[in-house]
């Protein structure tokens, strides 16, 4: 055992031999060094490694070397800090400076940087010392190398940064954005004017000097410029083929637009491409599939003397679709693209190309007008018409494809018109579907529209010029609608032509809607609507005579928007009044009819549609009460005139009143009912028509092949038809939808049977099902598959051999099992596309990662319910995936044409667990607030309660709060990244303990252990 003494003598104080760490050993002992002051000689020999975290700044791996510290005191300005080799031992440093001892990370290190000090000496150069702060130095030897060394902090060399921090300057510049070293020189500010000072430039600003502000300066960074297409002179050349992708943004309108409406009306800006036709072709232009919601104007001519030759709107959902048969020269057409209501985006222009298969007509255009004669009636047809032509208020939404022509007023200043599909059309042409005919005033560069009828009219049109001509434009909607029309127009006075009104015009031939009627009435003061007031009789008294019961002929022909009571008051007290309608219908679904008896009980069930044959008795007068709505009416000529016959006293009508007997008679109200019913049917119970009530079988029992027709309609306005045909083209089953849907079953023999499937403006509101009892599912249209005229082939029975035609993809929404033939049009015979497949992110399994911030487009089309539901409304959806890097609260906000939810699940696709839920909202945004956790995966879930059209499309965007967790530095679970507390922090008991023996208390016993640990440190 060694004494204390080097030199081995007993009890002697020698330590010669002792090794001891330098004074500055650890940071808490650095040190002081002054700037500018002389060099002062360090020594890291037998130093212990202090391990800063961030030791290895610049200094690749941190080793196990010595190191020995420093510190100065700021002044303001840049500061070297430089180590030097004067033959110590040390020539190779490392040297690291630090804001506080054990801080984390370095605020500056270097590695064989020295300017003067030695090939491996460091040095840090233009370090930014801020005034009266320590700044602590670290300083150890490379690979282990020990041994002496000089250091010294001087004022470097470097220049301070030069800043404007005049905030009224272009170039301001805040001193603490850049730091504390920083030299303030005024001089420097420039006073220009920032801003777009190209004159070439949509956003040019005369009184810029450039987008920096810098007094002539060249950056042109924020001006905004129109695409080069943006002019017809620089339209864009495309071919048969191309799909080209545009953008209207920064597009402007030029003037040579605004006066021109082809096909659809240019209500905004957009850009242009041109097609050099061979000749004779059919050519369509396509934007369908595209984000903007398009309009399309195709035009021939040349750049500023534009002649029509198509446009569209919303042909294809929002975006548009136009077809033109070229001329039979080569000529060129130029296509503008813009957006619906002065909107702008990007979209693609798809131009496809076929043989032209008809001529259109000369009068296709305004400019070509055919002038019709007054009085004389005049056959012709809209065959091949192109969709050249303006959008009347009473066209659809798809192509107008018309033929015009021209009527002058000459001495006239009144119309009347007749028109309708023709009533005897020439030989191998056929009547036009459903024609429509506008009038305008004005000319062809600028018409007037001022009238506007669907269907057969007879009209009269009044207000007239004379001595002016007329434009008149007869369309059809769809290209197979077209066909041969009937229309004269005869020219006269307007004026009221009622004989006995009290402005009676003797020279009027057409009436003008003036005439006053209050001269006209009942003049019979023995009649039941004896007008005292009447100057002429109108033909309206109704006078029962009761002696033997005779009738009497009443009429009634109800307007829009009315609620009328019409009175029939008995003639001898007591005898009663009874009234049976002959002829007379109201609109279905939106216009209703009830009668009342003399106590004001309805007589009838509300009914609406045709009232033919109804008969109803009153003990006393009777009363009948119609209201409409603002559509359509008798008065609008939409509805059959009311004609009923009144009767003084009670009419008794035989027949059978019940309404399940098959002889049902609505006008009867007496006779022997178990004598006069017959409950006719089949009444076999195995059969798929069995009636239950029938009682004599009529030998229509189906036990085979029974065909069972299903319409659903999600919206509930009807419009949707199905029609079976068999091989010869008979018609077998016809069914058509009401207001939701409707069912029937039909007894149909074994045959390929044709279906066609039509449906109204909506059709992803309607689905069809064909099942039959012995094969199954034979058709299955779901909602949003039907187009316009959807046509294929079933097999009915034991039929063999019959072309299924439809989509044959197990995974397609439209999969139908029942076809052989994939897509095949069997009426044309041509192959389709009909397959309609879900969007990638149709289930969770798909989903897409959601950027947070970033606002996303989605579109539920072609989807289907997942059932993860949270709303019951939600009828179809799409998914998305978030991963939070850290605890955190997420704003989540989605918006849809339709209303629809927004959820947040957790768990697998297979089993997910629903975190929060914002449920359908209408036709608003629906935004749901979360706490999620960091690391977990979640499935985010969008939708609409919607599938009819228009399409549900929306957008969704995550917006992420501060990360949580513990914000005390003090604390082990202290997170840097953390914003908000969460209560996580946990802290350690840093105390000494005092029960020594563990005995739970601190007594006496206790006193042993603590003498014995006295001197030591807590840990």
């Amino acid at each position: 055992m060694a004494d204390a003494d080097c030199a081995a003598v007993v009890g002697g104080a020698d330590t010669s031999c002792c090794v001891y760490p330098p004074a500055n050993d650890t940071c808490a002992n650095a040190e002081a060094l002054t700037i500018d002051g002389a060099l002062v000689t360090g020594d890291n020999t037998n130093a212990a490694d202090e391990n800063n975290a961030d030791e290895a700044n610049n200094w690749g791996a941190d080793g196990t070397e010595g190191d020995v510290w420093f510190s100065f005191v700021g002044n303001g300005g840049l500061v070297d800090i430089e180590t030097f080799d004067f033959g110590g031992g040390n020539n190779d440093t490392q040297i690291a400076v630090y804001a506080a001892c054990g801080s984390d990370p370095s605020l500056a290190s270097d590695d064989d940087n020295a300017s003067t000090g030695g090939a491996f000496m460091s040095e840090i150069t233009g370090f930014c010392a801020e005034a009266a702060t320590t700044y602590l130095v670290e300083v150890e030897g490379w690979n282990g190398t020990v041994g002496a060394f000089n250091i010294a902090v001087r004022t470097s060399a470097v220049l301070l940064v030069d800043i404007c921090d005049d905030v009224l300057a272009s170039n301001y510049t805040d001193p603490l954005t850049v730091s504390a070293c920083v030299s303030v020189d005024n001089l420097l500010c420039v006073f220009g004017v920032a801003g777009c000072a190209d004159a070439s430039a949509l956003n040019y600003d005369a009184t810029a000097d450039s987008c920096d502000g810098m007094i002539g300066g060249v950056d042109t960074s924020c001006c905004e410029y129109p695409p080069a297409n943006d002019d017809c002179s620089g339209a864009v050349p495309v071919i048969c083929g191309d799909v080209v992708s545009g953008s209207s943004l920064n597009s402007t309108i030029g003037n040579e637009v605004l006066a021109l409406e082809c096909g659809t009306a240019i209500e905004g800006a957009g850009v242009w491409y041109s097609f050099a036709s061979s000749g004779s072709e059919e050519v369509t232009f396509s934007t369908c599939g595209s984000a903007l919601d398009t309009k399309i104007n195709v035009y021939s001519g040349s750049c500023g003397a534009y002649v029509c030759a198509g446009g569209n709107d919303d042909d294809c959902g929002v975006q548009s679709n136009v077809t033109v048969i070229t001329s039979a020269a080569p000529t060129d057409y130029f296509i503008h693209v813009s957006g619906w209501n002065g909107n702008v985006g990007d979209f693609d222009l798809a131009v496809t190309c076929d043989v032209a298969g008809c001529v259109p007509p000369v009068n296709d255009v305004c400019d070509s007008s055919f002038p019709i004669p007054d009085g004389i009636a005049f056959i012709d047809d809209n065959v091949c018409a192109q969709a050249n032509d303006l959008n009347p208020a009473c066209s659809g939404f798809g192509f107008v494809d018309g033929v015009w022509y021209t009527w002058n007023s000459g001495a006239n200043n009144a119309l009347a018109i007749e028109f309708g599909p023709a009533a005897a059309p020439s030989v191998g042409d056929s009547a036009a579907v459903n024609p429509s005919l506008a009038m305008f005033s004005g000319n062809c560069a600028n018409p007037t529209e001022l009238n506007c009828f669907n269907g057969a009219v007879t009209e009269n049109v009044t207000g007239l010029t004379i001595n002016t001509t007329y434009y008149f434009l007869v369309f059809t909607d769809d290209d197979v609608d077209q066909g041969q029309f009937d229309l004269i127009l005869t020219g006269g006075l307007a004026g009221c032509i009622t004989v006995g009104a009290c402005n009676y015009d003797a020279s009027a031939s057409i009436d003008d809607g003036s005439c006053d009627l209050s001269c006209l009435g009942c003049t019979n003061p023995l009649a039941l609507n004896y007008d005292s007031a009447a100057l002429a009789d109108d033909g309206s008294c109704v006078v029962p005579s009761c002696d033997p019961i005779v009738s009497t002929e009443a009429s009634i022909c109800y307007e829009v928007s009315t609620d009328e009571t019409y009175n029939f008051t008995e003639n001898t007290l007591g005898e009663g009044v009874s009234i049976a309608f002959n002829a007379g219908t109201v609109e279905a679904g939106w216009d209703q009819i009830y009668v009342y008896d003399d106590l004001g009980t309805q007589l009838n069930v509300q009914f609406d549609g045709d009232l033919t044959g109804l008969i109803f008795t009153s003990a006393g007068s009777m009363s009948i009460n119609i209201i409409s709505d603002a559509s359509v009416s008798c008065g609008s000529g939409s509805q059959t005139e009311i004609s009923l016959t009144v009767y003084c006293g009670a009419l008794e009508v035989v027949g059978c009143f019940d309404p399940l007997a098959t002889n049902y008679d609505p006008s009867a109200n007496a006779g022997d009912q178990a004598a006069l019913c017959q409950y006719l049917g089949c009444t076999d119970v195995l059969a798929c028509n069995y009636n239950d009530l029938a009682i004599t079988d009529d030998g229509t029992c189906c036990l085979t092949n029974c065909i069972t027709v299903e319409i659903s309609d999600s919206f509930g306005d009807g419009g949707t038809s199905v029609t079976i045909f068999d091989d010869l083209g008979n018609t077998v089953a016809s069914l058509t939808g009401t207001l939701f849907g409707n069912t029937e079953t039909f007894c149909i023999a074994d045959v390929c049977a044709d279906v066609v499937v039509s449906v109204d403006n909506f059709p992803g509101e309607a689905g069809v099902t064909i099942t039959d009892a012995s094969n199954g599912v034979l058709l299955d249209f779901g909602a949003g598959t039907i187009t316009a005229g959807s046509t294929t082939t079933v097999t009915v029975g034991a039929a063999v051999g019959c072309i299924v035609s439809g989509c044959t993809d197990a995974t397609a929404l439209n999969y139908n099992a029942a076809a052989n033939a994939d897509c095949l049009d069997v009426f044309g015979g041509a192959d389709v596309t009909c397959c309609i497949y879900p969007v990638a992110n149709n289930d969770c399994d798909g989903a897409i990662a959601l950027v947070a911030g970033v606002e996303t487009a989605w579109d539920s089309n072609n989807t289907d319910d997942s059932g993860n539901n949270c709303s019951p409304t939600l009828t179809n959806d799409v998914w998305y995936s978030y991963t939070p890097a850290c605890d955190l609260e997420v704003t989540i906000t989605s918006s849809s044409n339709q209303g629809g939810e927004v959820a947040i699940w957790e768990g697998d696709c297979a089993a997910l667990t629903l975190v929060e839920c914002g449920p359908n909202e209408g036709f608003i945004g629906t935004t749901i607030t979360a706490v999620l956790t960091g690391g977990t995966t979640y499935s985010i879930q969008v939708g609409s309660n919607s599938d009819f059209s228009p399409v549900s499309t929306g957008t969704v965007i995550l917006e992420e709060g501060l990360c949580r967790g513990c914000t005390y530095e003090d604390s082990p679970d202290y997170s840097a990244a953390a914003g908000i507390d969460d209560g996580s922090c946990t802290f350690e008991d840093c105390s000494c303990p005092g029960d020594f023996t563990g005995d739970g208390f601190v007594n006496v016993s206790d006193l042993g252990g603590f003498l014995g640990a006295f001197g030591e440190a807590c840990e």
